[in-house]
């Protein structure tokens, strides 16, 4: 049972809008409906004089009444319109599609850039570089399986404390190692 306290946000007295300190959750709508009614029409009792003597001795003072009317908002309908067509609803369908679409894409260019990246670093020195690799690749494995002699000092080095794209963490290897370990976790 959810019990709702009412009081003013400036102090700490109890609301007097319903007339008790603690209502029931279930009791709001009950309680604010007669604040959703529509008030009630506005009589204006007037008489209108059209006898020559009274305008005659005494000239008529108008009086002005402002009144407020409310008029439906033209937008809410034209939204209203737009909201339920069923072309709108194939609108967001289309634009949904296309937007995985150009994930996919987006993907694709992203594996196309790690893959040039990679052969390009190949070409240029290949001795060195698959060295390097087969290094990384060693040492990234004995650590996904526990077996790496790593000791505190290799973790708390400045390269693995710094992030971005040109730290550790930003190299194909790191993606490619935690890439492998979340797919045997899946599995």
């Amino acid at each position: 049972m959810l019990v709702v306290c009412c009081y003013f946000l400036n102090d700490a007295k109890p609301c007097q809008i319903f007339n008790a300190d603690t209502i029931l959750f279930h009791q709001i709508p009950e309680l604010i409906r007669p604040y959703l009614l529509d008030a009630p029409p506005v009589a204006l009792p007037y008489t209108i004089r059209c006898d020559k003597l009274f305008h005659a001795i005494t000239p008529p003072t108008p009086t002005i009444y402002d009144i407020r009317v409310p008029l439906p908002d033209p937008l809410q309908q034209q939204m209203r319109a737009i909201i339920t067509s069923p072309t709108h609803t194939n609108t967001l369908n289309t634009i949904s599609r296309m937007d995985d679409r150009l994930a996919l894409v987006m993907q694709a260019i992203s594996h196309s850039k790690a893959k040039h990246g990679f052969f390009s670093s190949l070409s240029k020195d290949p001795v060195n570089f698959t060295k390097r690799w087969i290094s990384s690749q060693q040492r990234d494995l004995e650590v996904i399986m526990g077996k790496g002699a790593w000791s505190e000092e290799d973790w708390q080095g400045a390269e693995w404390r710094r992030g971005g794209g040109k730290s550790v963490w930003g190299s194909t290897e790191a993606h490619e190692s935690v890439g492998s370990m979340l797919s045997r976790m899946k599995a």
